[in-house]
């Protein structure tokens, strides 16, 4: 269950981002953080 929903949260995601620009570079800031990669 969790692991279609991470797949479709990531698809949501994908189609915000393409269709907006700002919002794909702040889901890729998030996904940095979210890794340990961010401030």
């Amino acid at each position: 269950m969790i692991y279609i929903w991470d797949i479709y949260l990531f698809i949501c995601a994908h189609l915000l981002t393409s269709l907006s620009p700002s919002l794909s570079y702040f889901m890729a800031e998030r996904t940095n953080w979210g890794l340990g990669g961010g401030r």
